[in-house]
């Protein structure tokens, strides 16, 4: 654990104005600096920075944060990555407090990372100089690898031997145990053998990197033609590889995909290494596993559009589609490239040239015209129950889109392309069971303007109301707050937090700043950002801080009664008895309360002191 202090030296000392000018061409805007977001498209800047809290927010995509959020955010660092990265550049020695099972757990994944590390420096030099990496040289060279592509993804070798591993780790002074915990070994059960033997035999190895370019596990492909064996052998899931966490070649693939705005994504490690031979650097793959939610908030670090390219078969066709649902849950736009039947990247790059490749990326199509396409490729009746179950699919995929807006616009899409009414299409949506509590809404009559996408804040406005005017310079209303509001009584979790920590700092000579660590959720951290930089507008011309303090509290207070009374009256239908007895007596109590909150601040002390 980094301690606090230190977390807190390294904040003061960083200049947030100069850490963001190094990336961006910041531009003064009276009191703040103001930048295009390079997290998302636009022309209009709408990214701000202020100085005075050391703290930036997007209004369009509603990124937002401190220092270490942004390293977070821009260089897809994890949190103590970012926090060393700003301690070397404010030169602030780092130190590391030891804390029972999470230091444990830290000092074994350092440990497996320099394991990682040497193994893969040894496979490497294996395949340069040894002569029984003959074949897997040979092989390369048959496929076309160029050696600055073998250097760069530091290609090696696993010789055709069962012992080789662990007489390497005694001369590295690395036990069986820890080989085997890294997947390099495997446990034998076989009585009167050796307890270990080697995981990968006869295979080219391919390291894989998480996102700061470490090693944490490997691919090993067969070079013998034994159909007995498995063609690729991956490492197995450890503290370090969880392939539902992890994309092949992110981490020589997240600047380029920044800078190019969108992500290629294809399914085999070969497939993305051709790529970035072939000049695709933003180019990676998902390794063969399903498109996780883990998968889709990465690439969304990073850019916002993503153009598959996986197999054209129909296991691929299906994945397409997995993949769409995934990646339109977490906002980002999906197109896909259709490839000549029997090809992928890798044989098509090798075969017709990069400019086959381009092309096929330059006329992917939209997902859901895809989905469309196929849908329509598939159904066997033409007529209007196989229109209706193509409308069905599309409209279940439709719903896992995260706004009204895009939703809309969707099912605008849709109406089009099948040529049906797009009313038709809004009440049929309006029928499915609901993945969320929100539905669509028709399209706005013609001229009339899109209502404009807002970041995500509170779902309960009076709570996020409340964190705001405390955030803005209002001190003075803690004690009111500790007196009168039960922390409990705030039902999101990101405000009751907010809230939280603007009474442990009322005492503070400067406006509360966020505390935040490493299991700080992006959405705590973004939300006290944006409430931090919002213009105060929670106050009129005759109503005072205080005055609204009480409204929010009264009325938060409010909402938990009503719960409380429809939990009660849920119970009551199952009551018999002196349990019945007490549940009538708490729903009056219940009642009571509620009567004297309606009736104004003067009323309603003597229930929520209570």
């Amino acid at each position: 654990m980094i301690p606090r202090q230190t977390i807190e030296e390294i904040k003061a000392r960083t200049d947030i104005v100069e850490l963001i000018g190094s990336y961006l061409p910041l531009k003064r805007a009276g009191s703040a600096f103001k930048a295009c977001c390079p997290f998302h498209k636009e022309k209009t800047p709408s990214f701000q920075v202020n100085p005075q809290r050391q703290i930036y927010h997007c209004f369009g995509c509603g990124k937002g944060g401190g220092v270490i959020q942004f390293l977070m955010d821009y260089e897809g660092l994890d949190f103590v990555s970012a926090v060393k990265q700003l301690a070397e550049r404010v030169n602030v020695p780092l130190e590391f407090e030891e804390n029972g099972f999470a230091a444990g757990r830290r000092d074994e994944k350092a440990k497996l990372l320099k394991i990682h590390e040497l193994i893969a420096a040894h496979f490497h030099h294996l395949l340069r100089k040894a002569p029984e990496a003959a074949e897997a040289r040979a092989y390369l060279a048959s496929r076309n690898i160029d050696e600055e592509i073998i250097k760069h993804f530091h290609f090696g070798f696993a010789p055709e031997r069962w012992d080789m591993i662990e007489p390497w780790g005694a001369k590295q002074n690395i036990t069986p145990e820890d080989l085997a915990a890294a997947g390099l070994l495997v446990k034998s059960d076989r009585p009167g053998t050796s307890p270990y033997y080697d995981r990968f035999r006869n295979r080219l190895m391919i390291p894989i990197r998480d996102e700061q370019g470490r090693v944490i596990a490997f691919t090993g492909r067969i070079l013998s033609k034994d159909e007995q064996n498995a063609k690729y052998v991956n490492s197995p899931e450890t503290i370090l590889f969880q392939k539902s966490r992890v994309l092949f070649a992110l981490d020589a693939a997240r600047r380029n995909m920044a800078d190019r705005k969108h992500a290629i994504l294809c399914e085999g490690q070969i497939d993305a290494i051709r790529c970035h031979q072939a000049g695709f650097t933003n180019t990676i793959a998902s390794q063969g596993t399903a498109i996780t939610e883990a998968h889709a908030r990465i690439i969304k670090r990073y850019c916002d559009d993503v153009i598959l390219v996986l197999d054209p078969d129909s296991a691929g066709q299906n994945a397409a589609l997995r993949a769409y649902e995934v990646f339109l849950e977490h906002d980002l736009n999906v197109r896909v490239a259709r490839l000549p039947e029997g090809e992928d990247p890798d044989s098509l790059i090798s075969s017709a040239g990069p400019e086959a490749f381009q092309h096929a990326l330059d006329t992917a199509v939209s997902a859901l015209t895809f989905q469309i396409q196929l849908l329509q490729a598939r159904q066997t009746d033409p007529g209007p129950s196989g229109l209706a179950r193509t409308v069905h699919a599309l409209l279940q995929t439709i719903q896992h889109a995260p706004g009204e807006v895009l939703r809309d616009a969707l099912i605008q899409q849709a109406a089009t392309e099948l040529n049906v009414r797009e009313a038709a299409l809004i009440a049929d949506f309006r029928k499915l069971q609901p993945l969320r509590q929100t539905t669509a809404t028709p399209r706005p009559h013609p001229g009339q303007a899109l209502p404009p996408r807002k970041p995500r804040r509170s779902s309960v406005p009076d709570e996020t109301a409340l964190a705001e005017l405390l955030l803005t310079g209002q001190p003075d209303l803690c004690d009111l707050i500790e007196e009168f509001l039960p922390l409990e009584y705030i039902s999101d979790p990101h405000c009751r937090e907010i809230i939280r920590q603007c009474i442990e700092q009322r005492n503070a000579p400067n406006p509360p700043s966020l505390e935040c660590d490493e299991q700080s959720p992006e959405e705590f951290v973004r939300l006290g950002a944006q409430l931090q930089m919002a213009p105060n507008k929670l106050l009129g011309d005759e109503s005072t801080a205080e005055q609204a303090a009480k409204d929010f509290i009264m009325r938060i207070t409010k909402k938990h009664f009503e719960n409380v009374k429809k939990m009660i009256q849920q119970r009551v239908l199952t009551a018999t008895g002196d349990s019945l007895h007490q549940l009538e007596t708490q729903s009056t109590e219940v009642s009571m309360a509620l009567a004297a909150l309606r009736r104004g601040w003067d009323h309603a002390q003597s229930v929520l002191q209570h």
